[in-house]
């Protein structure tokens, strides 16, 4: 677990930096000579009450971190249990999903404990190790059915508002630049608008792409037990293996009480949904006041 607490670190440095951020641009916003401002010590609360969701994020980070670190210590006992030896062991191709990435920039090892076989495990027979593993699996299942049950509504709330918010912002950042506007405070409402859907967008995307590699750590142990399953000799074993793949086809993925998904899969519809509604508003025409 020291590498789900590291990214549980790194995630509340980002939540500070953010806040930091928002400081500063107030700050340079307030004492730029070409920037009109008329703050009062509420704008600076409105500010940092934005960041709310980020505190959502982070909850989620940090329980989704410790799942998948989980799962890769969980790949790391199947192959050292199975005796797994990869089909491409001389191309530097990488079966295994024990590396994760930060934004495509950061890259680190999801579990570096070796996870050797158990005694107990070694005295039992093949089949029998491929059914202990599969109740192990199904026990860290009904973690992660558990957190889902529990943050079903704020999944779905979150969602929605979270979507209505950058909808508003996108139209206002948009519509700045397409009318013009006789406020002196039109330019600093304008950066702000900007910085919200920035960090905002980023935030919905680390949220959806965090639940798609849950996903794809599970989607993973089945390609791995279909290509072990192509090795196997005995036909008590190959049931069992048959029946661990099963149980993995019908796991229940992440979903907001039900009504969607939660992957990358939906960042196109929230995409599009953002676009249209964007548009939409657009055609009213804004007074010129």
């Amino acid at each position: 677990m020291r590498v789900a607490m590291l990214t549980q670190y790194g995630f509340v440095a980002m939540f500070l930096i953010i806040v930091l951020l928002k400081i500063v641009v107030l700050t340079w916003l307030h004492y730029s000579e070409s920037y009109h401002t008329q703050f009062s010590g509420s704008i600076f609360v409105n500010q940092i009450t934005q960041t709310i969701p980020f505190i959502f994020y982070i909850m989620f980070f940090t329980v989704i971190s410790i799942l998948v670190g989980t799962l890769a210590c969980f790949e790391k006992l199947m192959i050292s249990t199975l005796k797994y030896v990869p089909v491409h062991p001389m191309k530097g191709i990488d079966e295994t999903n024990n590396e994760k990435d930060f934004m495509g920039i950061i890259h680190h090892k999801l579990c570096t404990g070796e996870h050797p076989t158990t005694p107990r495990i070694v005295k039992l027979s093949p089949p029998e190790k491929v059914e202990y593993l599969r109740i192990l699996h199904e026990a860290i299942s009904l973690c992660i059915y558990d957190f889902n049950s529990c943050m079903n509504p704020q999944f779905l709330l979150h969602t929605v508002v979270e979507l209505a918010v950058l909808i508003i912002h996108c139209y206002a950042v948009i519509a700045y630049m397409a009318y013009n506007f006789k406020s002196p405070f039109a330019r600093t409402i304008h950066v702000l608008n900007c910085l919200f859907v920035i960090l905002h967008t980023v935030g919905l995307f680390l949220f959806l792409k965090n639940a798609q590699h849950l996903k794809n750590m599970i989607q993973g142990l089945t390609n791995f037990l279909l290509e072990y399953a192509t090795r196997i000799t005995t036909q008590e074993e190959h049931q069992q293996v048959r029946i661990f793949i099963e149980k993995l086809k019908h796991h229940r993925p992440l979903t907001a009480s039900g009504v969607f998904t939660i992957d990358l899969g939906i960042a196109g519809p929230i995409s599009a949904n953002i676009l249209t509604y964007v548009l939409v508003a657009l055609q009213f025409e804004i007074p010129k006041e």
